[in-house]
């Protein structure tokens, strides 16, 4: 199992890990605006705001702080690991959830495919309207197109 991949510590930003927490941003989320973005934390603590002109980012860290969500202004959202060392809050890479989104990804990529096959062969003229390893969801859309339907 891959090693948690520490990004910063929740109690030193704003403060000396605001650059970690910022090239975090910039290189694992493709936020080029995060460059010399403005970092706040709430009065609570519960909720550290980057922003710059009309981009910003939240990551919000749950009651029990366990885990911290980040949510960034066009709609994305992605799981932190939280971990208390040394009395501090430090947050990590969720690498079980990365490692899950990638094979949900890989598993798209291969039903495309199939299906794009499958649509191939009833266009040379291919019989039968089954699909081997295409989900019933994804058949049923084949089946919907005119020339899979002779």
């Amino acid at each position: 199992m891959e090693k948690d991949t520490y990004l910063f510590s929740w109690d030193n930003v704003p403060g000396n890990d605001s650059g970690r927490l910022l090239r975090y941003l910039m290189s694992d989320h493709d936020i080029g605006w995060a460059e010399n973005a403005e970092i706040q934390k709430s009065d609570d603590c519960k909720t550290i705001r980057i922003s710059k002109n009309e981009n910003s980012a939240e990551i919000m860290i749950n009651g029990k702080e366990e885990k911290a969500t980040l949510t960034i202004s066009d709609g994305r959202t992605h799981n932190l690991k939280v971990k208390r060392e040394n009395n501090k809050l430090n947050m990590y890479k969720d690498t079980t959830i990365e490692f899950i989104d990638a094979l949900k990804e890989v598993n798209i990529e291969i039903h495309f495919d199939t299906f794009l096959n499958a649509l191939a062969s009833k266009i040379q003229g291919g019989e039968g309207n089954r699909i081997e390893g295409l989900p019933e969801e994804l058949e049923e859309e084949f089946n919907r197109f005119p020339i899979a339907s002779k």
